[in-house]
C-alpha cells in the first residue's frame, strides 16, 4: 500500500507536467489538476505513516 500511495503521487505529478507541456491544454487546465496532486499528497501523509507505525498492520502483514 504505501508503494501504492507514492507511485500514485509520483503519477498525478507526471502527468500534471505532461499536461503543461501540450499548449491548448495548459490554456483548457482548470486547476483540478493541482487538486488532484494536493489530496494524494494529504492520502501520503496520513496513510504512509499509518502503514509503518501501526500496530494493527504489523499483525495483519506478518510472514
Amino acid at each position: 500500500m504505501i508503494i501504492y500511495y507514492s507511485v500514485s503521487l509520483v503519477l498525478y505529478m507526471v502527468d500534471y507536467i505532461l499536461v503543461l507541456q501540450i499548449p491548448m491544454m495548459r490554456e483548457l487546465e482548470d486547476g483540478s489538476g493541482i487538486q488532484e496532486i494536493v489530496k494524494s499528497v494529504i492520502s501520503c501523509a496520513i496513510w504512509i505513516p499509518y502503514f509503518i507505525k501501526s500496530e494493527r498492520v504489523h499483525n495483519t502483514f506478518v510472514r
